[in-house]
């Protein structure tokens, strides 16, 4: 995981997020569930704004058959369904597979009451990629022949993210392993003076599993 960035609201989210934010509170006044949906225009914009990648396991991937990541699930959160600072583009095995509708509290912290902003009172257990630094809390770390991404000073977000998001998962494992030994061969074919410049290429934000690149060449 990395630090992304949004960049500006798309055209087109506020007037799907009134019109959204009308229709369910119409619903739920009624005691009926909330049709949650057209948040789908930022799609594309998230994904480009975050160089392609998913905001979880930063592999690179075209937007179709992908997901709207819902940093705060809506469910229960559905007043922020279009809300352009609880969006991130994701994968589908991350969203769908993994985090779900799962956002635990620290101890002590509460839920926010329905159509307040947030933070609140509310202490997130999942990191927010968009707010802070996902490499201050984990790290890559080569055991066993293998590369596995870890806690970083023993931080419990750091691993309970890795745990909810499945940043450990099997697939994830094999590729990060195929990606450590292509940066090898890559250094490997690299004249001496060009070294420096494709390492900075490999490391950028823009490049598949930068996070990891950054621990396989400091090690």
């Amino acid at each position: 995981m990395i630090r992304v960035m949004r960049g500006e609201e798309p055209a087109g989210l506020a007037e799907v997020r009134a019109s959204g934010l009308e229709a369910a509170r119409r619903a739920i006044g009624a005691g009926e569930p909330p049709e949650l949906d057209g948040y789908q225009v930022a799609k594309v914009p998230l994904w480009q704004s975050q160089h392609m990648k998913c905001c979880w396991c930063e592999d690179k991937l075209g937007h179709e058959h992908q997901d709207v990541e819902h940093y705060r699930p809506k469910r229960p959160y559905w007043w922020l369904t279009w809300t352009w600072e609880n969006l991130l583009f994701a994968c589908a095995a991350c969203n769908r597979s993994h985090k779900g509708r799962a956002f635990p509290l620290e101890p002590g912290s509460s839920r926010l009451p329905p159509e307040e902003q947030p933070p609140g009172r509310e202490l997130p257990v999942i990191l927010d990629p968009a707010v802070e630094d996902p490499e201050e809390h984990i790290s890559f770390r080569c055991i066993c022949g293998h590369w596995i991404p870890v806690a970083r000073d023993g931080s419990r977000r750091g691993a309970e993210t890795i745990r909810i998001l499945g940043l450990d998962r099997m697939e994830l494992m094999r590729r990060y392993d195929e990606h450590a030994g292509r940066i090898a061969r890559t250094l490997e074919r690299t004249q001496p003076a060009r070294r420096a410049e494709e390492i900075e290429d490999l490391c950028d934000a823009t490049a598949l599993f930068s996070a990891l690149t950054r621990a396989v060449l400091a090690r």
